[in-house]
């Protein structure tokens, strides 16, 4: 119990990490805390004495209180970091106190006080230098010449200790300069064996070293390796483990640092920022056999871990699962002279069956693999044959091919001269080899999905961006086709206003702009109907034949009106067509109303059903089983720069914007989307300029039984004519 108080109240501050100067302090203030004590008993003393004895003298109990608040301040800094400046405040107060408390109340004849004086020279000794020793001891020798000659009853050689004292402050004063001066040679020699010993630890290839002491404390840091962890000499000597160490190592790493300063010497493998470290710690002794420090090296083994565990794995290869061992001899055919007996397990084969000359290994190699797996007789002659590892197919007893995955490895004579033979581990990778396989398959197979689709996107996109330039156009253009009409109809409704007399021409204005108006919206409601698949189709067999006699027949009062000629051909034995009658229809009124709006007084129009293929120019609607009609006039047609334009929305040619004729410029657009819708296509031709145009329908044919087939033609056309 004494032993723990009494370390715990001598124990060195915390910020001494030195071992060394950790000793001293304690020294100090275990010195000062008795010198602490021994001032306070006499305190005391002085307080209780005069209860017992009245002649006891008190005077000197003030100097004592002072005297023991000296060396309570000493002892309190000596548990500090400047505990140096407390064995100098002790070594003074010592002094004083000997002169000003011991001598006043002291018989000068009792000369016993001035061995006193020993006891700073000799704490000075050891925590000062030999010259503050020195000055010192100079000035306590003085303080006693002074004592001499206050008092001349008292002799400084026959009552004073002046000699003794003088000889002892004289030794401690050699001792102290025979230690300096041993202790400079060893700092010296120690400086050079560090220079050396950190010359040797900085070219440490590919590893550290450091240096320890009790605490765990680094004095020593060097190596190559230190920057690979992002540590220097700078940032680790003075630290200790708990500072350097990450938290998940630290216990790992104190354990074995407290283990080596015990007296072990350890190797362990310790992972760490993704390098694999080999460190070894063993203890360092001084001369008389005490650890005094742990020395730690580590080095970089990585690479050589990467490669053990290679080739651990590469082992595995052929010894998790069944591995068939062969022994080949070093000649050509490769006979066999050994064969592991699982060899029928694995490749249904007795061991047996490559016993002798029966069978070389090579007879069971497929042939394609043949050139590439067996060597050459000339390769066994030559000085050295590496180890070689393939994958090649083998047929096994059941007449299968199998994969499998060949280590062979050269196995030399005693003498290193020739080869022996070939030792080779054969694993079957069968079942690998066809998961390779279908993986790859898969690749592949998803390769081309993603092309496919990665082609549609594109193509989506690519048709987006058109439907998007044609939506502008086809805002632009329904812009402007309304504009006019709506600005005579503001026009002539002004007019109408201020000149009511004129109303009947102003009216007929107003007529003609509203129905053009109304055309212009009820063909814009077709498309977008069309365009958004609302158009309602309704599908049965159409006799092209009758849907041209019906239709021409309804025009004969406009073409005579007109001075024009129509002339009707139509195909005996057509076979009628899956469409709406009513959007076929629509299709012939449009091109029977062109023809006969650009076509001239005296001209003529032409209608024929067809069903040769021949009498199309357009490769993509000639087919064997189309049918369709062509309307055909004798107008001022159109130049071959229109055509790629005649199908697309408001547009109007040359011809139809100086003809003056009413028109929208969607009736084409309309058709040729009725057209399409019915698996169909429009085709237009013109030979230039007053070379009149033709316009042409095909559609697919409905299959007719044998006996309604189409006839040849054996008459003349029916004629329709006005004039």
């Amino acid at each position: 119990m004494f032993r723990k108080l009494w370390a715990l109240l001598t124990a060195p501050s915390p910020a001494i990490q030195d071992r060394a100067e950790r000793r001293q302090a304690r020294l100090l203030a275990s010195l000062l805390l008795l010198l602490v004590v021994r001032a306070v008993a006499g305190v005391i003393y002085g307080e209780i004495n005069p209860i017992f004895d009245p002649q006891w003298d008190t005077r000197y109990l003030f100097e004592l209180v002072g005297f023991t608040a000296f060396f309570l301040l000493s002892y309190s800094l000596s548990r500090t970091r400047a505990y140096t400046l407390a064995a100098a405040i002790a070594v003074i107060g010592f002094c004083l106190g000997v002169f000003f408390v011991v001598f006043p109340y002291t018989d000068p004849l009792d000369m016993y006080w001035f061995v006193y004086l020993v006891v700073p020279i000799l704490v000075a000794s050891l925590y000062f230098s030999w010259r503050w020793t020195a000055t010192l001891t100079t000035v306590n020798l003085a303080g006693m010449v002074l004592f001499t000659a206050a008092h001349p009853e008292i002799s400084l050689t026959e009552h004073m200790p002046f000699t003794f004292v003088l000889l002892v402050a004289v030794l401690i004063i050699i001792m102290m300069q025979h230690r300096d001066r041993l202790e400079r040679d060893r700092r010296a020699e120690l400086a050079a064996s560090e220079a050396r010993y950190r010359l040797l630890t900085e070219n440490f290839p590919n590893g550290g070293i450091v240096l320890f002491d009790h605490d765990l404390r680094c004095t020593l840091a060097e190596g190559s390796s230190l920057m690979t962890v992002g540590l220097s000499r700078e940032t680790m000597e003075g630290k200790t483990l708990r500072e350097l160490c990450p938290p998940h190592l630290y216990d790992q790493m104190a354990r074995i640092c407290r283990s080596v300063l015990g007296g072990e010497t350890l190797v362990a493998e310790i992972p760490y920022m993704d390098c694999v470290w080999e460190v070894r710690v063993l203890p360092i002794r001084d001369a008389a056999g005490a650890i005094v420090a742990g020395l730690m090296i580590s080095q970089d083994v990585t690479a050589r871990v990467q490669a053990e565990d290679a080739l651990r794995q590469e082992r595995g290869l052929f010894l998790s699962g069944p591995v068939v061992v062969f022994k080949w001899a070093a000649q050509e055919g490769w006979p066999v002279e050994y064969v592991s007996p699982n060899v029928q397990d694995v490749f249904g084969y007795s061991p047996d069956y490559f016993e002798g000359e029966r069978a070389c290994f090579t007879h069971i190699i497929h042939p394609d693999d043949l050139p590439l797996v067996v060597p050459t007789p000339e390769v066994f002659t030559q000085p050295t044959l590496p180890s070689t590892e393939q994958e090649y197919r083998i047929l096994d007893g059941r007449g299968e091919y199998r994969w499998v995955h060949d280590y062979t490895v050269v196995v030399w004579d005693a003498q290193q001269q020739a080869i022996s033979h070939l030792r080779g581990y054969l694993l079957d990778i069968t079942a690998r080899r066809q998961a390779i396989d279908a993986l790859r398959d898969h690749h592949d197979r998803l390769e081309e999905q993603v092309t496919a689709r990665t082609a549609e996107l594109i193509a989506a996109n690519t048709r987006l961006q058109a439907l998007s330039a044609a939506k502008d156009t086809f805002v632009s253009n329904v812009s402007h086709e309304l504009r006019t009409p709506i600005t005579n109809l503001r026009l002539y409704h002004g007019l109408l206003a201020r000149n009511p007399a004129d109303a009947d021409d102003y009216l007929a204005v107003l007529q003609r702009e509203t129905e053009r108006l109304n055309r212009i919206i009820e063909d814009l409601l077709h498309l977008s109907r069309m365009d958004q698949d609302q158009e309602v189709v309704q599908v049965a067999a159409v006799d092209l034949n009758a849907l041209v006699r019906e239709y021409t027949t309804d025009r004969l009062p406009q073409i005579e009106g007109q001075d024009l000629t129509l002339a009707v051909h139509l195909r005996p034995g057509l076979p009628p067509v899956e469409a709406d009658a009513g959007l076929l229809g629509q299709v012939l009124s449009i091109l029977l109303t062109n023809a006969i709006n650009y076509t001239p007084a005296g001209g003529q129009v032409t209608v024929h059903t067809l069903c040769d293929p021949a009498e199309t120019a357009d490769a993509d609607c000639a087919s064997p089983d189309r049918v369709g009609f062509r309307v055909k006039d004798t107008g001022p047609g159109f130049p071959p720069d229109e055509m790629v334009r005649l199908f697309e929305r408001f547009f109007r040619g040359q011809a139809g914007r100086a003809s003056g004729m009413p028109g929208t410029g969607l009736g084409l657009a309309i058709a040729q989307e009725i057209a399409q819708r019915h698996g169909g296509c429009l085709e237009a031709a013109s030979d230039g300029d007053d070379q009149g145009a033709s316009f042409t329908l095909w559609l697919p044919a409905r299959p007719l039984p044998p006996e309604d087939a189409p006839l040849p033609p054996d008459g003349a056309p029916s004629v329709q004519s006005g004039g």
